[in-house]
């Protein structure tokens, strides 16, 4: 099977860019400076070998999780905020436009791209976030499922970021749109759902 042509193109000049290996590194930093802490942090108080301690994995595994959902959040915008638009201040849209690959091609190939930095994103994550299956608390089908949601999170995210990079012509202007609308949506759905569940325990 033959891979979308603007995947390729993307996925190359990604491989190019210093960004995607900082971005990298950085979370992976800051996963594996949660971890260190949250771990050695909470066992030393609780006791290495207290019964007690078999929840420690399991709150570093939450908290990593957390940390890895908002690295996603603010990094694909950051990719897919300027797919389009820098094509477009580039002048190489209209000869994207002249090939044999219709629109839905194209948009699909620059959100496979953003979804290629989700992806690269997880699995270098997960060595780090692996440690809580040898400490115990969470399984490989956990695992598995967190990068499910990941994915899931990037397809949405992604998609706000393309639809923002083809309405605006600037790719900083639909870069920032992006990022208020990803904001504004997560931070929505997180005070509804508080404000669900608070009403729900209430009654």
């Amino acid at each position: 099977m033959r891979l979308n042509p603007v995947f390729e193109k993307e996925m190359k000049r990604n491989s190019r860019s210093s960004r995607i290996s900082w971005i990298i590194f950085v979370c992976n930093l800051l996963l594996a400076v949660v971890a260190f802490v949250c771990y050695f942090g909470e066992s030393s108080q609780l006791g290495y070998l207290a019964p007690v301690s078999y929840s420690v994995p399991m709150n570093c595994y939450i908290l990593m999780t957390y940390l890895l959902f908002i690295l996603v959040v603010l990094s694909v915008p950051a990719v897919a905020g300027g797919s389009i638009s820098l094509e477009r201040e580039k002048k190489t849209l209209d000869v994207l436009l002249t090939t044999n690959l219709n629109p839905w091609r194209i948009i699909t190939g620059k959100l496979e791209a953003s979804l290629g930095v989700v992806l690269i994103l997880t699995v270098s994550a997960l060595p780090v976030l692996s440690l809580v299956v040898v400490f115990g608390g969470i399984g490989f089908g956990g695992l598995l499922l967190m990068a499910g949601g990941l994915l899931l999170t990037g397809i949405f995210v992604g998609s706000i970021g393309i639809f923002c990079s083809v309405v605006f012509k600037r790719t900083t202007l639909a870069t920032v749109l992006s990022y208020v609308i990803v904001v504004f949506l997560v931070v929505g759905i997180s005070v509804s759902y508080t404000h669900l569940r608070a009403h729900e325990t209430r009654h």
